[in-house]
């Protein structure tokens, strides 16, 4: 405002405002700092203020103009939003609506509880129906029921007729209604059957329904899908639930676990519910892969397991008082080390960190002085048994938290310790000088760049302001105009690759079952698995929505194993998705994928491996002939793929999906390692037979624990045990037998008996003729409890929600053609069924 009126500027002495009149005084105008001031001085002197002279010409350029409000501040409450937004409905207009009801709480309700969702739908808006259920607008569950719509119409009616003023505003509203849902209710078409019921196991106690809507459903408007689910095939005490149509995956939860669940689904429109499609199988049981057949639990989680003896374990070791053991649960940064440490700007011989802070959301790096990398130096020599340490570091990185205890008193004479004590000094000034404990991932190999080998940290963080370093330009860094001797040529020329790397492994999986191609290559010191850059996994492909198999499915792919043949059964849908996923992670890997490629490849028949409880993989692994050779020399790398150790690869996920777990083994198994060194120096450097004994005597403890901890962690490292299967496995479940079980013909057997009736059951459709209004659904008759006209009657009532007595209708059965006659209220209807034409409708009417 002040650079649109330079001629005003803010007021010396606000006094001055009491020889004007309050009302002129245009405040935007006016610097914002000076606003609360102004409307101070304004409020106290007002009563003694002239009174403001009208002015004449109101067209003048200069009146004030309202303030502008900013974007988030909520708009002004409009008395007739909500009228508006009808109105959007019966247009079916989503772009208005949007802007009508921006600002406002979609939650509200008019007198009748309904929401603007509950109007569209009873006025066939599809698109707005489709937006509000996006923006969460609530829904009555009543109003799923045609029934309790057609009740609501009559209400309705009987408002506007019962109306004093027939021209009110409300009843005007309510008559605009009134004609727009019944003509939209005489109109609607029955909704079609649906195409499509699929059941998929969800988990040991949850069914997932995929509902397929036809293509052409004859301009009828299916608001929601009907399903009903019962434990007995006749779906006496059937739970009905009523999902939107468009969520058409329902997970039905919390059922009886390996029990048959029975289920059928029904589309509904605003004027009935469509005939019922019985779901593809009938009904399935939820079961684990982990269950045995008997139902017995096959294997505990191993995550589980782990967790817990790691836990107990971690509490004996305390409880031996060993030198890392510290039960402060922080070192905190700014007490650790001095406020500032030195970089190093070029590299010399010995053993650096290499600290690589990268921005969270754009390619900007931090740099200190002079645009170059931050180097600390560690130790002016590289040790014989580097790999040994680095190896031990790496655990000391899963929770950088223990920096402090392990940093206790180095014995003279113990080199191994005493470089080890070099990092974790280096690692705490790092930690003080960045202010945070945590130093991000270490780059899973040493970089060799000219005299020195380098210890690549890789640290995200928000683009703020970082302690003693400024942000660049990570291309910038990566290629600088000219490099320096000593500079870090090859850690900088590899930055972009390891930030990509780094991005990736903090990077999870979406929740699903997956299926995981593993590609590998031994060399004489370990064994090396080929990922992706972009992702810092091997290739993946979401197969299934849940990261569940059942036990049917289990026992079918691994019998494909054993020898067994035959159809896919069961597992047809998870056989159909693993075959179309394999060609494309072939791909993905740059391997070959024609069809006698693919045929060979083997499904990991051993166990599903589960990372968490929404995400779990199938590992898919070469043919057995040449499986982990030997690697000619080098690891051969690509652009787009990278070798990694295996236990790194391991560990990495692991720290993803199971922190707190991974945090505790490597605290334990960074201790115990640094106390086995202390302990055996101790003992060999013993001035008396006491010393040296009670030395041994804790170095052999340790030792103890430490094999403890080697069994403890041995059943969760599956991707070790993956590959040694992979090379010694005979007749696995290859991609050829998947095949061939899925063009066996399928015999689905006889659903097992479940308890309850035994006597006969069956579905008839009813309409019921009440008032005028017809009205059409299905009923589930058993022969046990519904044999008699009158108990049908009864049913019926209810379903339709009618608090009527029973004996005030008829059962009629209509043959067409104007033929009907009415049954007696002690006909066995099911019993008659079969004697009834072939065309017959039955009919409830009323007795007036």
């Amino acid at each position: 405002m002040m650079a649109e009126r330079p001629e005003i500027g803010p007021p010396e002495d606000f006094e001055h405002f009491q020889h004007v009149g309050v009302g002129d005084l245009e405040t935007g105008m006016l610097d914002r700092d000076s606003n609360s001031l102004f409307f101070e001085v304004a409020e106290r002197r007002r009563k003694k203020l002239p009174r403001t002279p009208k002015r004449e010409n109101t067209s003048d350029a200069r009146a004030p103009q309202p303030i502008p409000l900013p974007s988030s501040t909520p708009r002004r409450k409009d008395k007739d939003w909500y009228r508006s937004a009808i109105t959007c409905l019966l247009r079916d207009d989503a772009a208005e609506l949007a802007e009508v009801v921006s600002g406002h709480d979609l939650t509200t309700r008019d007198t009748d509880m309904h929401t603007l969702l509950d109007i569209a739908l009873m006025v066939q808006a599809p698109t707005c129906v489709l937006s509000l259920r996006t923006a969460g607008c609530p829904e009555r569950d009543d109003y799923t029921d045609p029934a309790v719509r057609a009740d609501r119409l009559t209400r309705i009616r009987k408002l506007r007729d019962s109306a004093e003023d027939p021209k009110a505003e409300t009843v005007s509203l309510f008559s605009m209604l009134y004609d727009r849902w019944n003509s939209a209710f005489i109109s609607a078409a029955l909704p079609p059957s649906l195409t499509s019921v699929r059941l998929t196991p969800a988990a040991i106690n949850a069914i997932q329904v995929t509902i397929t809507a036809p293509a052409n459903t004859h301009k009828c408007f299916i608001s929601h899908f009907r399903i009903e689910w019962s434990y007995a095939e006749s779906f006496a005490n059937a739970t009905i639930v009523f999902v939107p149509s468009h969520q058409p995956i329902h997970v039905l939860e919390n059922l009886r676990p390996g029990v048959l669940c029975y289920v059928r689904a029904s589309s509904v429109s605003l004027r009935a519910i469509g005939p019922a499609l019985p779901s593809t199988p009938p009904a399935l049981a939820p079961t684990s892969w982990r269950e045995s057949a008997d139902g017995a639990v096959r294997s505990r989680h191993p995550v589980r397991v782990a967790d817990e003896r790691i836990t107990h374990l971690e509490t004996s070791v305390r409880q031996k008082k060993f030198s890392f053991v510290n039960d402060e649960k922080g070192a905190g940064p700014a007490n650790l080390f001095g406020s500032s440490i030195k970089y190093q700007k070029t590299l010399k011989k010995g053993v650096y960190f290499a600290v690589v802070v990268y921005s969270e959301s754009d390619d900007g790096v931090c740099v200190a002085a002079k645009n170059t990398l931050p180097l600390v130096a560690v130790d002016e020599s590289i040790p014989a048994d580097l790999a040994t340490h680095f190896q031990w570091f790496q655990r000391v990185a899963a929770d950088w938290r223990q920096i402090r205890s392990l940093r206790a008193p180095t014995p003279e004479g113990a080199s191994a310790l005493i470089f080890r004590r070099h990092l974790l000094d280096a690692a705490a000034a790092l930690q003080a000088s960045l202010d945070r404990e945590d130093l991000g991932i270490l780059h899973h190999e040493p970089v060799r760049d000219g005299p020195a080998l380098v210890l690549v940290l890789l640290l995200a963080a928000p683009r703020t302001r970082v302690p003693g370093l400024s942000w660049a330009s990570l291309s910038d860094l990566a290629n600088p105009p000219e490099a320096a001797d000593g500079s870090p040529t090859r850690v900088l020329a590899a930055l972009p690759s390891l930030v990509q790397l780094a991005r990736g492994m903090r990077t999870k999986l979406e929740p699903g079952l997956h299926l995981m191609l593993l590609t590998a290559e031994s060399t004489i010191s370990d064994l090396f698995v080929r990922i992706r850059r972009g992702t810092a996994l091997p290739p993946c492909a979401k197969i299934r929505a849940r990261a569940h198999v059942s036990r049917p499915e289990w026992e079918f792919l691994t019998g494909l194993g054993q020898g067994a043949r035959g159809p896919a059964g069961a597992a047809a849908d998870l056989v159909t998705n693993i075959l179309a996923a394999v060609p494309g992670l072939l791909g993905q890997a740059q391997l070959p994928a024609d069809d006698a490629s693919v045929a060979a490849y083997r499904l990991y028949d051993v166990e599903v491996v589960e990372l968490d409880r929404d995400v779990a993989l199938l590992l898919l692994l070469p043919p057995a002939a040449g499986f982990l050779a030997n690697a000619a020399g080098s690891l051969a790398d690509t652009p787009e793929h990278i070798y990694v150790p295996a236990t790194t690869l391991e560990m990495a996920l692991w720290s993803v999906y199971q922190p707190t777990m991974v945090r505790t083994y490597s605290r334990l198994s960074a201790g115990l390692g640094n106390e086995i060194l202390t302990l055996t120096h101790a003992a060999r450097v013993a001035l008396s037979a006491a010393e040296g004994a009670a030395a041994k005597e804790n170095l052999a403890a340790a030792n103890t624990f430490v094999e403890s901890l080697s069994d403890v962690w041995t059943p969760v490292q599956w991707l070790r045990a993956a590959l040694r299967w992979g090379r010694t496995a005979v007749g696995a479940p290859h991609m050829e037998l998947l095949r061939q079980s899925l063009r066996a013909p399928v015999h689905h057997p006889a659903p097992a008996a479940q308890p309850g009736p035994t006597a006969t059951t069956g579905t008839i459709s009813i309409a019921l003729d009440l008032q005028s209004k017809a009205h059409r659904g299905t009923v589930c008759l058993t022969a046990a409890k519904m044999a008699m006209a009158s108990d049908l009657i009864t049913l019926v009532l209810s379903k339709f929600r009618i608090s009527d007595s029973a004996d005030k209708y008829n059962l009629i059965l209509s043959e067409g053609g104007g033929v009907e006659r009415a049954l007696a209220s002690d006909s066995h209807v099911m019993l008659l069924k079969d004697r009834w034409p072939s065309h017959f409708t039955l009919i409830l009417r009323s007795v007036n």
